[in-house]
């Protein structure tokens, strides 16, 4: 479960989780169903888990946690790669890239929507 902007709780089904907060939270992968993004080896094991992902017989569903650099590169990645998956970022601010400039934000947002990835 995770809270909502407005502060109620949800449940959020997904394939795999991408902690991609672009900071070293410390946080190491409770589950094989989730990871950090962080270091190479982080890289290479998300790449396995999509490859694996794309084997499946249903549309995949990747979480991203984290909206700033980092998580909005990797939910573009992860859509560019696996295009029929389903990507959604999940962050704490109202807007992807808090501290960007709003000219900045504004095409991350339009890269974000013309890929299909839910924020």
């Amino acid at each position: 479960s995770c809270l909502s902007a407005s502060g109620s709780a949800t449940t959020l089904r997904y394939d795999y989780l991408v902690i991609g907060s672009g900071l070293r939270s410390g946080l190491r992968s409770p589950t094989p169903d989730c990871g950090n993004f962080a270091t190479l080896e982080d890289a290479l094991a998300l790449r396995r888990r999509m490859e694996y992902l794309t084997t499946l017989q249903r549309r995949p569903k990747v979480a991203v946690v984290g909206g700033g650099y980092s998580g909005v590169e990797i939910a573009l990645c992860v859509k560019k790669r696996m295009p029929s998956s389903e990507v959604e970022i999940l962050q704490r601010s109202s807007a992807v890239l808090p501290a960007a400039k709003e000219s900045n934000r504004e095409l991350a947002i339009a890269a974000l929507r013309e890929a299909g990835i839910k924020v």
